[in-house]
């Protein structure tokens, strides 16, 4: 899974920042019935329960200086 190379340390990063979004299958049992036991179970550790609904960025259409932004 990783690569046996040996890591290479550059004076001059090319990125400042890396961000890393992992995506797993949907278990749709999960969609059917309400976590209840498992709620419960972390309830100490992550009191507050919220749903948090993403969208899209918006697109930037137009010439250099004319841009427009649209919701996809």
């Amino acid at each position: 899974m990783f690569s046996n190379a040996k890591r290479c340390y550059y004076r001059n990063n090319q990125l400042a920042e890396v961000i890393c979004q992992f995506r797993f299958p949907e278990i749709l049992s999960i969609e059917t019935t309400i976590p209840a036991d498992f709620q419960e179970r972390i309830r100490q550790e992550f009191p507050v329960y919220s749903v948090r609904k993403e969208s899209a960025p918006p697109v930037l259409s137009g010439n250099s200086g004319q841009f427009k932004i649209a919701q996809p």
